[in-house]
C-alpha cells in the first residue's frame, strides 16, 4: 500500500492551471528525462539504480543525471560491471553529439570513437570529470570512460543496458590498445582520453625515481592483482590515488609497503588526500628522508572551520509544548545500536508509529535489510509489523533521499496524525578509511539538515544524537574543544571528526533556548557490547578486533590496566536513548549524556581469560605494541586490525581512559567499583 501510494502523485495544480483538466492522479515511472527547448523529452535514466562501488552506495540515475546535463553529451549510462576488465568499477558510457559522425545507424553502435572524433566535437573527459566532482561526491564520479559511437537503444526508446554490460564484460583492456596508444603518446589528461582511467593525470614517471616506481609498481598489483596486461599499461604512469578506486585493505597494504621499502610510516590522511598522486607522495616520502624523519603528521581538516560555518548559519526558535511522542523517526535502524532502539520502541505502547529510514530502492527491500538485523539480534516478531513503516532514503541525498510527502511529515507540514514528533538520529555512514569530505554529506549535512527541521517544526518536541568514537585516552572532553589543534589529532578517524562535528552541532544548537536544553540531546555510547540474554556481539568493532589480536599474542597493554573502560550492553544503551525521547522528561541539565558504566581494564581482561578460558597477560607498552606489529606482519590483511592500524599507532591499543582524567564527581564511585572488582 505504500509503495504504491509514493508511487502516484495526487492531484498537483498544474494541469487544471495550465490544461484546465479534472482532478487525476499521475504515476511516477522512475525515468529520468531531459524537457527539450521544442516541448519534447529526451529519456536519459532510471532513478531507482543502485550499486555498490568500493564500499561505497552509488546511485546510478545520479551519475547519469548529471551526465546527460553537460553540453555535447547525448546519451550516456553509468554502471558498475560485475566481471570482466572493469569489474566493480563505475563506468561511464557516453554518446556525444559529433558532426563527423555518420548519421547511418552504426552497424557495431558499441564503437570506441577515435581521439580525432573527440577533439573535433571540443569534448573534454577532463572537463566532463571537473563537472561531476562539482555535483557529485568523489566516490560517484567514474573511474572509466568509454565515448562510443551509438548506446544502443531498446524498442521502448530507453538505453539497452543488458547490451551495454554484455559488451563492457567482453571488452578486454587490449581492446583499446590504438587508442590508448595514442593518448599516452598525447598525455593521459589532456582532455582526450577515451577508454582508460580518469585516475591518470597525463605525465610519466621518471624511471630514474625507484620511489616513484616501486610505488606505481605495488599499486597496480593492488589494484589488477594477477593481470599482467593491465598491469603493465599502468607501471610508470602517474595517478591521482583517489581516483583510482583503493579499498580500505589496499590503503593500508599501500602504508605497510611504504613503511618496509623506504622506512618512512605515512599517515593515511596524506594518501587520502583529494589531490595526492604517486609523484606528490613521492616528493613528500623524499622530503622526511632528507631531514631524517621517519614518519608523516596527519593532514588534518580544519574542524573549528567547519563548525564556525555552521555555526553561523544556526538560528534557535522557541516553540510551546505539543502532545505527546507518538510518531518517531529513527535513522540506522539496521545498525547493531539502531535495531534495538527499533525494538524496544516497538515494545512501547505510547508509540503508534515509527518511521524507519532505510537506505532501500523501496520499502520493500527496506523491510528486508531491518527484518535481516532483527533476526540476528534476536528480536523480530511480524506483530511488529503494525508500527513500522519503511521510508527508504540515502543520507547522503538532499533531504535525506526522501520524497516530499515524507519530508512534510518532518517538517510538521502533513495532516497532524502523520506528524513527526521525536527524532532518533542513530544512522550514519561508518567506513574506516574514507577521507572526511566523502563522509561530511551522510554524517554532518544529514545531521544539519535534521537539526533545521527541528528548529523550524513545532511539532518536533524531541531530537536525539547518537554521537560516535569512545571515551579513550586522548578523546578526554576536557581536551576536546573548539579552537585548540589538539582536537583535530586527538580523534583517530576521518569518520570520527565527522561525528565529532555533528555532536558539536546538536549541542551548540542546544544551547539556543532554555527550551532547547531538554529537546535535544545528545547520547554519547562509547563501547556497545551484546546483552547477556542474547549474547549477540557486533564482532565488526574496534574493540573485538583488539580482543582477537590480543588473544592471538596472549597479552594486552598493561598501561592501560588501570584506566576505566567506559562499556555497556546494546540494551542499556537504547534506553538511555529512548529516555531522552521522552517528551514528559524537562529534566537534563545539558544536552550531553554520557554512558558511564564500565569497570576497570584489567578486569575486563580478566573476565576474557577468566571466563574463555585465555591466558591474557599484561605486558609493558613498548614490549606489547612490538608483539602487536610483529604479528600485524606476519598476517597482513588477514589480521583483524590490519584496516584499524591508524588507530593502533594512535591509541597504542589502550581502550580506557585514564583515572586521572575521570571528572572529579564520579572518581570516588569508580574507585569503589575498582576496589570492589580487586577483591571479587
Amino acid at each position: 500500500m505504500d509503495k504504491t501510494k509514493a508511487a502516484f502523485i495526487k492531484d498537483p495544480k498544474w494541469p487544471r492551471e495550465i490544461l484546465g483538466t479534472r482532478t487525476r492522479r499521475f504515476y511516477k515511472t522512475g525515468d529520468l528525462v531531459r524537457y527539450n527547448s521544442d516541448g519534447s523529452l529526451d529519456f536519459v535514466g532510471r532513478k531507482d539504480f543502485q550499486v555498490k562501488v568500493r564500499g561505497q552506495r552509488v546511485e546510478l540515475g545520479d551519475v547519469e543525471h548529471h551526465l546527460s546535463t553537460y553540453p555535447g553529451v547525448v546519451l550516456s549510462m553509468a554502471t558498475s560491471p560485475n566481471s570482466g576488465a572493469f569489474a566493480k568499477s563505475l563506468v561511464a558510457i557516453i554518446q556525444i553529439l559529433d558532426t563527423t559522425l555518420d548519421s547511418t545507424p552504426a552497424t557495431n553502435p558499441l564503437s570506441l570513437v577515435s581521439n580525432y572524433q573527440l577533439k573535433a566535437a571540443g569534448f573534454s573527459i577532463a572537463g566532463i570529470e571537473r563537472f561531476l566532482k562539482a555535483k557529485l561526491p568523489g566516490y560517484m564520479v567514474p573511474n572509466h570512460w568509454f565515448i562510443v559511437e551509438r548506446i544502443p537503444l531498446s524498442v521502448s526508446g530507453k538505453i539497452d543496458r543488458k547490451s551495454v554490460e554484455l559488451w563492457l564484460t567482453r571488452l578486454s583492456r587490449d581492446s583499446a590498445t590504438p587508442i590508448l596508444a595514442n593518448d599516452l603518446a598525447n598525455g593521459l589528461a589532456n582532455g582526450t582520453t577515451n577508454g582508460h582511467t580518469s585516475a591518470h593525470n597525463g605525465s610519466h614517471l621518471s624511471k630514474e625515481n625507484i620511489i616513484s616506481f616501486k610505488i606505481s609498481s605495488k599499486l597496480a598489483s593492488l589494484i589488477y592483482h594477477s593481470d599482467i596486461q593491465a598491469t603493465s599499461k599502468l607501471i610508470g604512469q602517474d595517478i591521482t590515488l583517489t581516483a583510482i578506486g583503493l579499498d580500505s585493505i589496499q590503503i593500508i597494504s599501500l602504508i605497510m609497503f611504504i613503511k618496509q621499502e623506504f622506512t618512512v610510516k605515512l599517515h593515511i590522511s596524506v594518501l587520502l588526500h583529494p589531490e595526492a598522486t604517486i609523484r606528490s607522495v613521492t616528493q613528500y616520502i623524499e622530503e622526511l628522508r632528507a631531514v631524517g624523519i621517519n614518519h608523516s603528521v596527519e593532514k588534518s581538516v580544519d574542524l573549528g572551520t567547519e563548525f564556525q560555518t555552521y555555526k553561523e548559519q544556526m538560528k534557535g526558535k522557541q516553540w510551546g509544548r505539543g502532545p505527546s511522542i507518538q510518531n518517531i523517526f529513527l535513522t540506522g535502524a539496521t545498525g547493531f545500536l539502531g535495531s534495538e532502539i527499533l525494538f524496544q520502541l516497538c515494545t512501547r505502547k505510547d508509540v503508534e508509529k515509527i518511521m524507519v529510514h532505510v537506505r532501500a530502492k523501496n520499502p520493500k527491500d527496506g523491510l528486508q535489510r531491518i527484518k535481516k538485523t532483527a533476526i540476528q539480534a534476536g528480536w523480530w516478531s511480524d506483530v511488529y509489523l503494525e508500527k513500522i513503516e519503511v521510508w527508504p532514503g540515502d543520507l547522503g541525498q538532499r533531504q535525506l533521499g526522501l520524497n516530499s510527502n515524507q519530508w512534510d511529515c518532518l517538517s510538521g507540514k502533513s495532516a497532524s496524525s502523520r506528524r513527526i514528533h521525536g527524532i532518533i538520529h542513530c544512522g550514519a555512514k561508518v567506513h574506516w578509511n574514507s577521507d572526511f569530505s566523502s563522509l561530511k554529506a551522510p554524517n554532518v549535512e544529514s545531521t544539519w539538515s535534521l537539526l533545521n527541521i527541528v528548529n523550524e517544526a513545532p511539532s518536533i518536541l524531541k531530537f536525539v544524537y547518537i554521537s560516535g568514537g569512545y571515551n579513550g585516552p586522548s578523546l578526554a572532553e576536557k581536551h576536546l574543544y573548539m579552537g585548540d589543534n589538539h582536537v583535530n589529532y586527538a580523534l583517530p578517524t576521518e569518520y570520527a571528526k565527522t561525528k565529532y562535528l555533528s555532536q558539536l552541532l546538536v549541542q551548540e544548537y542546544s544551547q539556543t533556548s532554555v527550551q532547547n536544553r531538554s529537546r535535544v540531546s545528545v547520547v554519547k555510547p562509547s563501547f556497545i557490547i551484546g546483552t547477556a540474554q542474547h549474547g549477540i556481539a557486533n564482532t565488526d568493532d574496534f574493540i573485538w578486533r583488539l580482543v582477537a589480536s590480543c588473544i592471538e599474542i596472549g597479552s594486552f597493554n598493561g598501561a592501560d590496566a588501570d584506566s576505566w573502560l567506559f562499556i555497556s550492553d546494546v540494551s542499556n544503551v537504547a534506553r538511555t536513548v529512548l529516555e531522552c525521547c521522552d517528551a514528559s522528561r524537562d529534566d537534563f541539565t545539558g544536552s550531553h549524556v554520557g554512558i558511564i558504566e564500565g569497570l576497570p581494564v584489567r578486569e575486563f581482561w580478566s573476565i576474557v581469560g577468566r571466563d574463555f578460558g585465555y591466558n591474557i597477560e599484561p605486558l609493558r607498552q613498548e614490549e606489547w605494541l612490538d608483539a602487536i606489529y610483529a604479528d600485524i606482519d606476519s598476517k597482513h590483511e588477514k589480521h583483524p586490525l590490519w584496516p584499524l592500524i591508524h588507530n593502533l599507532d594512535k591509541e597504542h591499543g589502550k581502550m580506557g581512559m585514564p583515572m586521572n582524567e575521570i571528572p572529579v564527581e564520579l572518581k570516588s564511585w569508580y574507585s569503589l567499583i575498582a576496589s570492589c572488582c580487586s577483591h571479587s
